[in-house]
Formats: structure tokens, C-alpha cells, sequence
């Protein structure tokens, strides 16, 4: 997956688009894991994925720049 840069992310607020870029994520993830385990190096790559789409701060209120989601929409994704 390429994920989105800084400038271009938009932030997902609800539980659908929440739901849907944690699995467009996961796929990408996932593609890269064996990789990972097998140099045994930390995925800093996935990290950043979930930074530039903005998926760090689900639970942070909206004025500070997270998505704000609840509880449901936090154990959705």
C-alpha cells in the first residue's frame, strides 16, 4: 500500500472509513511481515503507514487532530 503523505491524508472519523483504512493497512502489512520476522527488524515501515493515515490518534479528540472515534469504532478497527 502507499500510503497517503502528511499533506494529502485526510482523517477517517467514522466507523466505516475507520474499518476500511485499517484493513487496507492490514493487507499491506501483512505483505510485508515475513520480511520482518525474517531479518527480525521492527516494522518502522507499518508504523509510518499507520502515521501518514492517521490511524495513531483514533481516540484523540478531533481538536487536537485524532479521528475521535468511541469505543465501538476503536475495537472496530
Amino acid at each position: 500500500m502507499t500510503a497517503p503523505t502528511p499533506a494529502t491524508a485526510t482523517r477517517p472519523t467514522d466507523s466505516t472509513s475507520l474499518v476500511a483504512t485499517a484493513r487496507a493497512l492490514a493487507a499491506a502489512f501483512a505483505d510485508r511481515a515475513a520480511d520482518h520476522d525474517a531479518a527480525g527488524r521492527f516494522p518502522a515501515a507499518d508504523v509510518e503507514d499507520l502515521r501518514a493515515a492517521r490511524m495513531l490518534g483514533l481516540m484523540v479528540p478531533a481538536r487536537l487532530g485524532g479521528a475521535e472515534a468511541g469505543f465501538a469504532g476503536y475495537t472496530a478497527v
